[in-house]
Order: C-alpha cells, then sequence, then structure tokens
C-alpha cells in the first residue's frame, strides 16, 4: 500500500515539476537507509 502511495504520488510530481519529483527520490532513500538502519540496529542488539 505505501509503495502503491509512492508510486502515484512519483509520477504526479514528475509529470508536474522535476524538481519536486528528485526531492521526493531523496526523501524516499534518506526515510528507506533510516528505517534500514534502525532495523539493522535492532537486530545486532539483540
Amino acid at each position: 500500500m505505501i509503495i502503491a502511495a509512492n508510486v502515484q504520488s512519483l509520477t504526479k510530481n514528475q509529470s508536474a515539476n522535476p524538481i519536486n519529483f528528485y526531492a521526493f527520490i531523496n526523501h524516499s532513500f534518506n526515510a528507506l537507509i533510516l528505517s534500514n538502519l534502525s532495523v539493522f540496529l535492532l537486530f545486532t542488539l539483540i
């Protein structure tokens, strides 16, 4: 569900404004890296 919402807003931003599109990509990667790091740290602590 989250991925589908991301793809929809991704296509909207791409057609509307390239700057918003790249900002959205950057924000998505930052959130993905942070969530992966938190999960990785959680498993290493256990």
